[in-house]
Parts: structure tokens; sequence; C-alpha cells
């Protein structure tokens, strides 16, 4: 987890500065300039788009490098709204850079909270194109509250890249609000997969039945299976 902490604290703290030297060096370089707004709107776009279609890669520490681009590409477009002569513009550029680098410096210390549970505490490959990742949900580097269990696709020929495509909670009735009591935490898209109430659990007993290609979960007494062909 020190590596996803590093490259998250790093991209609040200094992507402010980074942007503004970039900013700054390409300034009597127009073609470079040009350069830098068209990188960091692709990169805008193709994160909006991986995050839209649950898409991400196979490590933790490569997501939030993604997603610290993300935040840079922000920067240095606000940096550059900020220099235009259109005065709307430069003033809302402004407004926003003290929303976005204020909010950034000022949640750095909550924001550990969820970086720490942006890691899996288990990941195993189900079979060739399913991987099982369960989530603490609680208080940091605890199991307090229960978990989260998510399931991924990858892609053939880019087994680095995987897509989201279930994800149900197990948590327990103290860390449950009142408009949790009504959901069943499961992907409302993929219902067929489980659809049976949510119940306490974490570090799951798991049973893979091969030939109904099924998951099954175990905790204690209490069972959940998943159907994985649905």
């Amino acid at each position: 987890m020190g590596a996803i902490v590093i490259v998250a604290l790093f991209a609040l703290v200094a992507n402010p500065i980074i942007s503004l030297i970039l900013v700054e060096a390409t300034k009597p370089r127009p073609h470079w300039r040009k350069k830098l707004v068209r990188v960091s709107a692709g990169i805008l776009a193709l994160v909006i788009l991986a995050l839209f279609t649950n898409v991400s890669t196979s490590s933790g520490t490569t997501d939030w490098a993604f997603l610290g681009l993300f935040h840079l590409s922000i920067c240095v477009l606000l940096w550059l709204g900020a220099s235009l002569n259109d005065k709307p513009v430069s003033i809302l550029s402004i407004v926003l850079m003290v929303i976005v680098f204020g909010s950034g410096y000022l949640s750095s210390i909550s924001f550990l909270l969820v970086v720490s549970e942006s890691e899996p505490s288990r990941s195993i490959r189900i079979n060739n194109s399913t991987l099982y990742r369960e989530y603490n949900r609680g208080f940091a580097f605890t199991s307090w509250g229960g978990s989260e269990v998510t399931l991924f696709t990858s892609f053939r020929g880019f087994p680095f890249i995987e897509r989201e495509f279930f994800s149900k909670q197990y948590i327990s009735d103290l860390d449950k609000t009142d408009d949790y009591k009504s959901e069943r935490f499961t992907t409302p898209e993929n219902s067929r997969i489980n659809t049976t109430p949510s119940f306490y659990g974490t570090d799951f007993k798991l049973t893979y039945d091969t030939t109904k290609n099924e998951l099954i979960l175990s905790y204690g007494s209490k069972r959940d299976t998943l159907y994985l062909d649905r």
C-alpha cells in the first residue's frame, strides 16, 4: 500500500507546482504549448472513459498513477485558463484553482483513508477470464465493518487491462445507513449474477464449481453463490 499512498499524496501536493512549471516552460514556445493542451485533454478524455466503463489496469499503483496524471492535466488546463486575456475565463479558472488546489491540500490526511480502502486485501484469479478481489470496509487497515467483493474480467491480448462487472458489499449493521438497509449491494445491470440479500462477511472461503461456473463464498455458516455464466 505504500506505493499507492506515495503516488496519491505526491499528485495532490506536487501537481499544482509541476503544472505551473510546464505552463511557464512552454510560454515562449507556442507549438509546445499546443501539444501540452492536446496531451492534457487526451489524458482527461482517456481517464474519464475508463471511469465510466469501469476499465482499469491489473496494478492499483498504475491506476492511481493515471489518476495522478488526470489531476495534473486538470491543473495544467486551469493554469492555462488563468493566463488567458479573456477575463471571464481567467476569473473562473482562478476560482476553480482555489477549489481544486485547496481541497487537495486540506484533504490529504482524510485521503489516506480512501486510498487504504482502494487496495484489495485479497486478489485471486478464479479462471482464465475472472479475477476475484476483496476489499476491507470500515476503519483504515482493519476489516471492521465487513468487506466488498468485486469481480473483474480481463481482455484477450491485453491481460493488464481489466473491467469490473460485479460488486457486492458484505457489511455489519453498524456500518449501514438507513438508506443502505433496503439495498442488496449488487451492481444493478448485473443482478443476475447474485440477487440475495447482503450479510456481514470478510476473508471468505472460496469454492469454485468448474462444472456450473459458480463461485461460492463461505463465512461461518453463511454462504453466497455468484453465478459467473449469467
